[in-house]
């Protein structure tokens, strides 16, 4: 199972959002990781679909 958080920064940087990501396993492990996403382009939607698209290169940084 996992859960994803949306991080609000004090100082937001243009261009650039994260989430927090928790990751936990059958035999009760957890994971967590900051998921830095830097836009290519604007997030768009999609009306037709009620859907966003995101065009993003993922950084995912582990949390010890």
């Amino acid at each position: 199972m996992s859960y994803t958080f949306f991080i609000r920064r004090d100082v937001p940087e243009d261009g650039v959002f994260e989430n927090l990501i928790v990751d936990a396993d059958s035999l009760d492990g957890v994971r967590a990781f900051i998921a830095r996403h830097t836009l290519n382009a604007p997030i768009g939607y999609v009306e037709e679909h009620g859907a966003y698209t995101l065009d993003s290169e993922v950084e995912l940084l582990p949390i010890e």
